[in-house]
This record gives C-alpha cells, sequence and structure tokens, in this order.
C-alpha cells in the first residue's frame, strides 16, 4: 500500500480524530486538578504514576492481542471505552461527587486512550514496507498535529465555559475516531498461531531493544514535563490564563504540522536514526533548560518550539527503530513494550518534576536544570548505544 489508498486515509484520519480528543483534555488536565480539587504539583504526579501501572499493562497486551485477533476491534472499542468514562466522569462532577469518583474515571479513560496508539502504529506497519514507514508515518502525524495545533486552542476556550463541557468535547473526538476504524477499516494483518508463538516476556531477551527503551525512558521523563509540571507553572506561577496557555501549547501541533515532513525526508537518508533520536534529546534538554530563564510571552512561545522540535526528531524515528527492531509478526508486541516504556517516562515524569520542585523549594531555575538532565542522560544514551552496534558489527545497526 501507498501512503495515499483507503486504509491509509482511515488510520489517518481517525489518529487525527483521536488526537484532537487528547489534545484537548491533556494541556488542561493537571490545570484541572490542581484548581478544582486543589491538588499539588506532587499529588498530581502520583495520579499520572498510579495510571502508569495500568496503561503500561494494557499497552503491552493490547500489542500483543492485536497480534493474535488483528487490529480493529481493539483501535475502536478503546476509544469508545474512553468517551464512556469521560462521560462518567462528568456526570460524577455535575453531581458533585467526592473528587476520587472524577479523578478514577478520568485516569481510566487516560489508560484507555493509551491502548489505540500503538495498535495503530502496528496496523500502519501492516500496509506499508519498512522503507515506507517512516514518511507513512510523519503524514499522519502531521495529520495529528493539525489536531494539537487546534486542540489546545478550543480547550482553552472550552476551558472558561467549564471543564466539564471540555471533557465531553474531547470524548466526542474520541467517540468519532472510533466510528470511523470500526466502519471502514479492514484489518489485514495475518492472525498468529497461538501455540507457535513465543511467550510475550521473551521481548525482555533482546538486549538491543531492552537498552533502547531504557534510554528512551529517560528521555520521557523531561517530555512529560510539558502537559504537567510546565502547564501548572505558567497557569499557577506566571499567573497566564487558560486561552493565553491554549495558544502556546499549540505551538506544538504547529511545529510539527510544518517541520514533520520535510525533516523526516532529510534524515532518513542523511543521518542514521539513533543520531536524530539524540539531536531531538538535545532540543528537548535545551527547551527545558531555558524554561527558568523564560519571563515572557515570547520566551514561553520559544520554549515550546525549541520542545516542539525535538519531538519532530524523536517520535517518527522512535517508531521507525522499534519497527525495524521487530522480528517478523512481532510487530505489535515490540509497538506495545515500546509504547509502555514511554507510558513509563511520561507517568513517573510529573511525580519526578514535582518532587524536584519541592525539594528545591519550588525554585524553578534549579528545578528546570534538572530536569533536562534526563534529556541530556537520553542523548548520551543514544549515541553509546549506537557505538555499541558498531563495534559488535550487528545488523541491527541502525
Amino acid at each position: 500500500m501507498k501512503p495515499y489508498e483507503k486504509p491509509f486515509y482511515i488510520l489517518l484520519f481517525s489518529w487525527m480524530f483521536s488526537a484532537f480528543g487528547f489534545a484537548t483534555m491533556l494541556p488542561f488536565l493537571s490545570i484541572f486538578l490542581t484548581e478544582k480539587y486543589a491538588l499539588t504539583v506532587s499529588e498530581v504526579g502520583i495520579f499520572f504514576l498510579l495510571t502508569a501501572v495500568l496503561r503500561s499493562f494494557f499497552q503491552i497486551y493490547s500489542g500483543e492481542i492485536s497480534d493474535l485477533i488483528g487490529r480493529k476491534n481493539i483501535m475502536s472499542y478503546s476509544q469508545i471505552l474512553r468517551a464512556v468514562l469521560i462521560s462518567i466522569a462528568v456526570i460524577c462532577m455535575k453531581l458533585e461527587m467526592q473528587y476520587m469518583y472524577v479523578v478514577s474515571f478520568l485516569g481510566l479513560s487516560y489508560v484507555c486512550a493509551s491502548m489505540f496508539q500503538p495498535v495503530a502504529q502496528a496496523a500502519l506497519s501492516d500496509h506499508l514496507p519498512l522503507d515506507s514507514f517512516i514518511h507513512g508515518f510523519s503524514r499522519i502525524r502531521v495529520a495529528g498535529n493539525f489536531s494539537w495545533i487546534l486542540g489546545p486552542i478550543v480547550a482553552g476556550y472550552l476551558a472558561k465555559i467549564s471543564f466539564e463541557t471540555l471533557f465531553l468535547v474531547s470524548g466526542l473526538f474520541s467517540l468519532l475516531g472510533a466510528l470511523l476504524i470500526q466502519r471502514q477499516y479492514i484489518d489485514i494483518v495475518k492472525l498468529n498461531n497461538k501455540k507457535t508463538r513465543p511467550a510475550i516476556f521473551t521481548v525482555l531477551q533482546d538486549k538491543i531493544f531492552i537498552v533502547f527503551c531504557l534510554i528512551s525512558f529517560f528521555l520521557c521523563i523531561t517530555i512529560s514535563q510539558m502537559f504537567s509540571t510546565l502547564s501548572v507553572y505558567l497557569s499557577t506561577y506566571k499567573k497566564l490564563d487558560p486561552t493565553t496557555i491554549g495558544y502556546i501549547f499549540a505551538i506544538n501541533g504547529f511545529t510539527v504540522f510544518i517541520f514533520q515532513i520535510p525533516v523526516s525526508r532529510y534524515f532518513t537518508s542523511k543521518i542514521k536514526p539513533l543520531y536524530g533520536m539524540s539531536i531531538g534529546s538535545l532540543l528537548y534538554m535545551s527547551g527545558y533548560l531555558g524554561a527558568g530563564y523564560a519571563d515572557s510571552i515570547y520566551a514561553y512561545a520559544g520554549i515550546l518550539f525549541c520542545i516542539s522540535f525535538g519531538e519532530v526528531f524523536v517520535m517518527p524515528l522512535g517508531q521507525t527503530s522499534v519497527a525495524k527492531l521487530a522480528p517478523d509478526k512481532m510487530i505489535g508486541r515490540y509497538m506495545g513494550f515500546y509504547a509502555m516504556t514511554a507510558v513509563a517516562g511520561w507517568s513517573a515524569g510529573p511525580y519526578i518534576g514535582g518532587k524536584i520542585l519541592e525539594y528545591f523549594h519550588f525554585d524553578f531555575m534549579i528545578a528546570w536544570q534538572v530536569i533536562s538532565l534526563f534529556a541530556f542522560s537520553a542523548a548520551i544514551g543514544y549515541l553509546l548505544l549506537d557505538i555499541i552496534l558498531k563495534k559488535r558489527g550487528s545488523v541491527r545497526d541502525m
């Protein structure tokens, strides 16, 4: 399949709807928890940390099960369930029930959202040959980040109406993505024989892949600060209103929308994936390092641009690396494990960021410097991994 045929566009638009649902909710979830229920930054971090356990489990097994039974139902039903759980959370808000009910249902909806992406990535690899994967994935990311341009801006206005309205719109777009997959997508994955398939945790024997995942885990600790520590920083400590924050975070989607395809075209032919991921890690480091010095709207915008340009490198090259590392008929399993690693970093990151802030008595200048070190360690790690692969003369040298 070429990246212009019907199955590709079905995945593209469902990804875009799903991304819009997520983009309206995620930038304001930490703000909602701190403003509505007076949770501290560390307590918000604990929320993300606890959901990480469930998200990790479901991401591993959603990828694995999709290898066995196909991708379609997992992609669609996970998004339908997310919309239902968000609706229940909104009902709990309206009934003024205890905050634990609201937080629990929102947390479960967050878990359901995490099941979609590794399976969608595996579905994309079903339709595209490996040498076309990064181009197809880049186009889908551009579509998804169009949602990340509009999502935070729309969410900024919706948050002024009410958080309940914001969450319902988020669930609605997840539902639209699910219905598109359910009605239009056709699986082509060849189902595997469960009896002849190695046990799921044999992936842990793949040392190169596990090292790659561990390095990515450190990077994700820094990445995750954008929608947790950074959003609370801008709202609570810099006193920016939700609309302004929405426009600032829209820079993330706009940057990827503009630069993803040109950068992907250049780096697939000029620089190896691990080098590209190291460059992206350094850009993340630079963005968060500059956060402590920012004191104006333009400076905040510059930080988001730097962080987002790092994403342009890291995201497609990470998925391409996994597609290269995965054995035949195990792409869903490997995508699931890689997604689990990212989720673990994304979920542990807010807690770690909160604890760093508390340790340094909310001295953001020092805290952002410490947080940026995780990205710096990832940049070094990717380069060292490339050196190891060269010395071994591995066929998996990427």
